[in-house]
């Protein structure tokens, strides 16, 4: 067996959803970065602060659902 299979679906679901948040994390400042080295500076800022707030809210909540999974994990062992 593996060691992950030892895991409960609730940290399964916080692990995954950490990853796909940095994934698109990593997405969105990898396109801030293209688009200003091609001249799109103002369209770029633009779209940093209107997503700023939606960035940090989802991000919050990805991290309270993995301290949720976490507390779950260690009361369950």
């Amino acid at each position: 067996m593996r060691m992950n299979d030892y895991y409960s679906p609730l940290f399964k679901l916080a692990c995954r959803l950490l990853k796909y948040f940095l994934l698109a994390l990593f997405g969105f400042t990898l396109f801030c970065i293209l688009s200003s080295v091609f001249g799109a500076f103002p369209m770029v800022r633009m779209l940093i602060q209107d997503s700023w707030a939606w960035i940090v809210r989802i991000g919050l909540l990805v991290l309270g659902v993995m301290a949720v999974a976490i507390v779950g994990e260690s009361i369950r062992q």
